[in-house]
């Protein structure tokens, strides 16, 4: 359950629906069960087809492999991803001594917070939307969360996800 003395919660409470993916027929159903509620979306001409939301991904340092070996071209965080959504008032919600997950949760060294927009229904081929690259993230070191990521020879293991619930969006 989400606290309300924090401005900012990282919340796991979303509609989980659990599938087995070694039944193909099972992911088919689900993407299109998904993309009927794009559809349905594009029909109500409510603008809900271009509603975001932020999502969250909570990670687990899992080895350093070979520096030589890691290629690609890296996406800075930014400084904020919207007015509510800065660094500080991350760092005020991650640093504090309330908890702002819904569940227990104790940092450990090297965990990696990743928090980006996200559109809330799946793109329809022929109704193109602009992509959306910005996020922020934070990384657990000497007992305290700070703003930044971590190389790309870190290698970290996706523990939680959610979404970002404040004051404004509960």
């Amino acid at each position: 359950m989400c606290k309300e003395d924090l401005k900012i919660h990282f919340c796991t409470c979303s509609n989980k629906l659990e599938i087995n993916i070694d039944f193909a027929d099972e992911v088919v159903k689900l993407y299109q069960l998904k993309k009927n509620d794009s559809r349905m979306a594009i029909l109500n001409d409510d603008g809900s087809y271009m509603e975001t939301y932020f999502k969250w991904t909570l990670s687990s340092f899992k080895e350093e492999v070979n520096k030589n070996g890691v290629m690609g071209m890296m996406v800075y965080p930014k400084t904020q991803i919207n007015n509510e959504l800065t660094i500080d008032s991350i760092l005020e919600a991650l640093n504090s001594n309330s908890n702002p997950f819904d569940f227990n949760y104790k940092p450990k060294e090297k965990d990696f917070i990743k928090i980006e927009e996200k559109y809330k229904f799946i793109e329809i081929d022929d109704h193109k939307r602009p992509a959306i690259m910005e996020y922020i993230s934070f990384k657990f070191e000497n007992g305290k969360w700070e703003f930044g990521r971590y190389p790309m020879h870190f290698i970290h293991q996706e523990t939680e996800i959610g979404k970002i619930k404040t004051l404004n969006n509960k």
